[in-house]
Parts: C-alpha cells; structure tokens; sequence
C-alpha cells in the first residue's frame, strides 16, 4: 500500500516535470491524492493494530483505492492513461483476500467506474484533462479523445477485468480447497 504512494508521487512528478504530459492543476489532484491514501492507509493501520481485519475493512480499501484512482485518471487523460490497468490489481486482490465473487463484483465495480468516467468526458459533460495538453500533441499519430479511440480501450479493459478475475477466482478457490 506504501509503494502505490511512493509510486503516485513518483509518477506525478515525473509526468508533469520531465515529460510534460500533465498539466500543473492535475499534479495538485495527484498529490491530494496521495495524501488522502497515506491518510486511510495509516487509518486501516492503526484499526488492524486494535483487532485483524475481516473482509469489510478489505473490501473498503479496495473500494476507497478504486475512487482514488478513478479520480487520478480522471485528471490524467482518463482512458487515455494506460494506467488504467492498474484496477487490475484490485480486481486480483479481492479474488484472492475476499469472498469467492469479490473478484467479478470489484471488475464490475472498475468498468462502472471508468465507464462513467469515460462517457462523462467524452460527452463534455466534466471537463477534460488530456494525458498530454494540445500544444504538445504536434506530431502524435494517433487521436486521443476520440470515441473510437476511448471505445477501443474501454473494450480492452472491461475483457482484462473480467478475464482477470475469470482467472484469479478459480486459483483462489483451489488454494483454498487445499487448506
């Protein structure tokens, strides 16, 4: 949980700093962001200190780092940031410390999650935070906000979610038939 901090900051910094693919409105979201998560991370500490944690508390975490880091990519370009995959790690997570569905409930609850992310700024309906501002899009190749675009990620992500966890759950359940 540590490391997904270190690395929000890291790539944060690195995105607006060296590579420019961000503007200085989004860096301030980012490490808002990772603020909060260092402060439910010391939060969920100190509560598993008191007594160990049962599903619920897992289950929220993984519900409070899927809203964090819907809210990053939303600042970050959205479906154009391919660190959208990283909602896979949640969908795993769940398959493997939760119940035998958590996995397909927290895929369903990552394509809902990006989903609306997606058509709400491909509608206009929020504003936009392109991965990179227009004036460094000079000489790109491919078109970034478009719906062609937008729907061929999305339709890569909903089939890796749901593949993901396709694949997590039966691995979990055997492991568990083992013990």
């Amino acid at each position: 949980r540590w490391a997904a901090v270190v690395g929000v900051v890291t790539a944060a910094l690195l995105a607006r700093y060296a590579f420019h693919a961000i503007r200085r409105r989004s860096l301030v979201v980012l490490l808002g962001s990772a603020l909060a998560m260092i402060g439910y991370n010391l939060w969920f500490g100190l509560r598993t200190r008191r007594r160990p944690a049962g599903t619920d508390v897992v289950f929220l975490q993984i519900l409070l780092d899927l809203l964090t880091l819907t809210l990053m990519l939303y600042v970050t370009g959205g479906i154009e940031n391919p660190f959208h995959l990283l909602y896979m790690f949640n969908i795993v997570i769940a398959g493997i410390l939760l119940w035998r569905g958590a996995a397909y409930v927290v895929s369903l609850l990552s394509c809902l999650l990006l989903g609306a992310s997606t058509l709400l700024q491909m509608t206009d309906l929020v504003p936009a935070f392109p991965l990179y501002p227009a004036e460094r899009l000079s000489g790109v190749t491919h078109e970034p906000g478009t719906w062609l675009h937008a729907s061929g990620e999305l339709i890569a992500f909903v089939v890796m979610a749901w593949g993901t966890a396709y694949l997590a759950t039966p691995i979990v359940a055997r492991l568990r038939d083992r013990e």
